[in-house]
This record gives structure tokens, sequence and C-alpha cells, in this order.
């Protein structure tokens, strides 16, 4: 039995029906024109010594540190999931004024690299997510939710009543990628409930 491709609009479609689930979603999703996911090479810095320098092992130039590679090697590097990621780095910009604040990458870097370096590595991130198909999204989402103390089914229940989710979008992004993520999180919280047993939110009267 075939399955109509779903609407990015309303992703109103039932999962039990549609064995192909993932193959159908990812082929819904080759109509938005986005990124196959972030080019991180210029931040996560692979290191060599050479007569006790420190060195690039890509240009062989002597390293100097900036606040991209600070951030990885010390922070991002350390989070296991993209998700996970996302929501940290989300959680670093301040909702009053849109600066992305980080008190150790501020005192050694000053607050204007600091937020621009967070700020990028926040966009990467995003792109990477998206870069996915809906398979390894939710390979992610499960490693991400596997490292909280939370119960699974909570917080599947929280996130379709107060979809916190929509806070981790950068503020620079096209529209159409805002779309794309909201929906493809709406597919994986779909999946999700029916994997947990979670009753669908109730309609507002």
């Amino acid at each position: 039995m075939s399955c109509a491709v779903p609407n990015y609009a309303t992703t109103a479609f039932k999962w039990g029906f549609c064995p192909d689930i993932f193959e159908i979603w990812n082929k819904a999703r080759q109509i938005y024109p986005i990124s196959n996911g972030a080019d991180n090479s210029d931040t996560g810095v692979e290191l060599r010594v050479e007569d006790g320098t420190v060195r690039d092992s890509k240009t062989s130039r002597a390293f100097q540190r900036n606040p991209a590679s600070d951030l990885w090697r010390n922070t991002l590097s350390q989070i296991p999931s993209v998700f996970g990621r996302l929501v940290y780095l989300a959680s670093l910009r301040n909702q009053n004024n849109g600066e992305y604040e980080h008190h150790g990458l501020a005192m050694v870097f000053g607050d204007h690299q600091a937020s621009r370096a967070l700020q990028e590595a926040h966009e990467n991130a995003f792109a990477e997510w998206l870069g996915y198909t809906l398979e390894q999204q939710k390979a992610d989402l499960d490693l991400y939710l596997s490292s909280l103390d939370t119960n699974k089914r909570t917080i599947v229940e929280t996130w379709l009543k107060l979809t916190p989710y929509q806070n981790l979008v950068p503020s620079i992004v096209m529209e159409m990628e805002r779309e794309l993520y909201v929906a493809d999180l709406r597919a994986l919280l779909d999946l999700l409930r029916n994997e947990y047993g979670v009753a669908s939110p109730s309609p507002i009267a």
C-alpha cells in the first residue's frame, strides 16, 4: 500500500500505515534547497606536535588560539549529539538582546568575539541537523534524550504541549529552513509519541 507524501504545512499522516516512512519523508524534504550540513573543518582543529611546536595538521601552520577552536575543543566536542549542541548553544543566547554569552570564552577573547563564535557554532549545528535524513535525526535525537535524567515519556509529553524546540532556531535562517526544522521535529515527536505510548495533545476548545 503506498503512502502519500506528507504535507509540511500539516505533517498530518498516519505512521502506522506507512512502513517506509523514513524514505517517504526524506523524498518530501528534497523540495527544500538546503545544504547537506555545515562545514565544520575550521571548528574541529586537528593538531600535531613537530619539534615541540603545536601545528594545524591541515596547513602545518603554528596553531593560534581562537574562540571557535576553543569552543569546539573544550565544550562542543564533549557533547555527543548534534541536537544536544543545538540545545546548548541556544541556551547561551540572551533572549532579550539576541547576543550569546559565555563567561569563560569572553574572558579570553572578549565579549564580541565570543558572541560571534557562539552564533556561528549555533548556525553550524542547525545546518548540520537539517542536513541529516529523518532517520539520522531520529538516531541523534534518541542519543540526546538518553543523556537526560528526565523520563523520556515525560519529555515527549512536555515537548508536544510546549514546543520548546522552536526556541532552538538561530535568529538568522531562511524561513523555509525554519519551516523544515519545525516539520521534522513534529514528525519525530509523532514517532516518539507512538514509541512511548504518549496520547496526542488535547485540542484547545
